[in-house]
């Protein structure tokens, strides 16, 4: 951000690229930031529980992360449907720390995993709060990507004891279709196993 990388059309970083047309890193970060402030609250946090299986055990969302793969449609009326569900999978953090170990170096700061920080201070905010943890999610433009302009937003969201209570009452065998909720909440439905329209009933 300090060498306004972001305000490119380039493929890669250090490259000028163009001024007209094109989005830049930073118009797919604001893309995306706005997305998922559609679906933080209930979509993402939703499919962190089933997807995780944080019922069952919540420290699962201090080892690992909920990875989204999207596409921008090309159309669309309501935030909720700017983008389009490609693929969703739980992933480790190591590898999210691993992809990030040398960010203190380029801020001349000391080593540190900026991963388990971010999600640490989180997680002690939240909790301090009422809450149970934190959970991340981290989402990208496949699109995007392909054109080297990876630019993935990163959320952590609050894990609260009235979504444990909630989801504790389903059927288990109801956790298992959390992919398809989660489509079809991308879709600008509710997070529902068929396709429901938003608000929910």
């Amino acid at each position: 951000m300090r060498d306004r990388s972001l305000n490119t059309t380039s493929m890669n970083f250090g490259e000028k690229g163009s001024k007209k047309g094109g989005r830049t890193r930073a118009d797919v970060l604001q893309d995306l930031s706005i997305w998922a402030q559609e679906h933080n609250g209930d979509t993402l946090t939703f499919a962190c529980w089933q997807a995780m299986d944080l019922t069952i055990d919540i420290h699962k969302a201090d080892t690992h992360f909920l990875a989204l793969t999207l596409r921008k449609n090309d159309v669309w009326t309501n935030r909720r449907a700017m983008y389009k569900l490609v693929d969703a999978q739980v992933l480790p953090l190591t590898l999210l720390s691993k992809k990030f170990e040398h960010a203190a170096d380029a801020l001349d700061e000391q080593p540190v995993d900026v991963v388990q920080q971010v999600l640490g201070t989180d997680k002690r905010r939240r909790i301090a709060d009422g809450a149970l943890g934190s959970v991340l999610v981290m989402s990208h433009d496949c699109e995007e990507a392909v054109l080297k302009k990876v630019t993935p937003t990163f959320q952590p969201l609050g894990l609260f004891k009235e979504h444990y209570e909630y989801l504790r009452r389903l059927p288990p065998v109801v956790g298992s279709f959390w992919k398809p909720c989660l489509r079809n909440a991308l879709d600008g439905g509710a997070y529902s196993i068929k396709f429901e329209p938003w608000p929910a009933t």
